[in-house]
């Protein structure tokens, strides 16, 4: 994973931990992707979230191309700039 990434799972778990209560941004209970909730709670209390499939929405990969057919979307990431235009 880039940075990105971690940064949004240490944010994602600290709000997650926080369960809603304090000063702090957060939520009672975690429902990912149509799996069992955390806990009981409201839905307004409830994060739902689902993760993009890697292999529908695909990151930096070199061959992507070849997959063209199967992607939804691609993210030109590990590239600054002008570079990522030859990876789109």
């Amino acid at each position: 994973h880039g940075a990105d990434q971690n940064i949004f799972w240490q944010v994602f778990n600290q709000l997650r931990k926080s369960q809603g209560v304090g000063t702090t941004w957060g939520f009672k209970c975690v429902e990912l992707c149509g799996r069992k909730a955390t806990c009981e709670a409201s839905k307004e209390d409830t994060l739902m979230y689902c993760g993009m499939d890697p292999f529908v929405h695909p990151t930096g990969w070199e061959d992507a191309d070849r997959w063209r057919d199967q992607l939804a979307t691609y993210h030109a990431n590990y590239a600054t700039s002008m570079t990522k235009i030859p990876k789109l």
